[in-house]
């Protein structure tokens, strides 16, 4: 549904961190997401093939920023 323009532009990084509704972080590219009450991360690495999704129920602070880093260290051993 989107233009071939339209996803180049979502993967040009600004600051080799944020493209167009895409997040990178290492070789992992996603997106977080706070509502009040949640927290979450939707990740994915091309080359482990792997996926990651936390979502954390919490009312204060974004805990889910803690866990994220905790897991990738796992799936990139």
């Amino acid at each position: 549904m989107l233009s071939e323009a339209t996803k180049q532009e979502r993967f040009t990084f600004v600051q080799d961190h944020y493209g167009f509704c895409v997040m990178k972080a290492g070789n992992w590219i996603g997106h977080p997401g706070n509502v009040p009450g949640f927290n979450s991360h939707a990740f994915y690495n091309a080359t482990l093939k792997t996926a990651i999704v936390i979502i954390v129920n919490m009312e204060s602070g974004t805990p889910v920023e803690y866990f994220t880093p905790a897991f990738v260290h796992i799936l990139e051993e």
